[in-house]
């Protein structure tokens, strides 16, 4: 996809992201890191930081760094996920309510079971 729409087109920084989720999910974190904060940067100056890609990016960043054990960016990345899903697509919607889980999640592993069930 690079090769043929460019490295800054919204499909090529989708695959990106996948390849990043990929990455993570065989327990490869440091490599999904590289490929997602690239994804990231370029969605964020595509699309803009709160359009639903970006969002997503976040979210898989967020995991990636949690596996690494980088928790203060991960629950920042969760954080900022959540706010925007809340602000475009309303606070009961499945993606609002997936972010929330997410950084349930992230917060329960962490030790702030309080905040975790908020």
């Amino acid at each position: 996809r690079e090769q043929t729409l460019g490295p800054t087109h919204p499909e090529t920084l989708t695959s990106l992201n996948n390849l990043g989720s990929l990455e993570h999910a065989l327990g490869r974190n440091e490599q999904a890191e590289a490929l997602l904060r690239r994804a990231l940067d370029g969605l964020t100056s595509t699309v803009g930081d709160e359009h639903p890609q970006t969002l997503t990016c976040k979210e898989a960043l967020a995991l990636a760094l949690a596996g690494m054990g980088e928790v203060k960016e991960a629950e920042r990345l969760h954080r900022q996920a959540l706010r925007g899903r809340e602000a475009r697509l309303g606070p009961t919607h499945p993606a609002t309510a997936a972010s929330r889980a997410s950084l349930a999640s992230l917060l329960h592993a962490t030790g702030k079971e309080e905040e975790a069930r908020q």
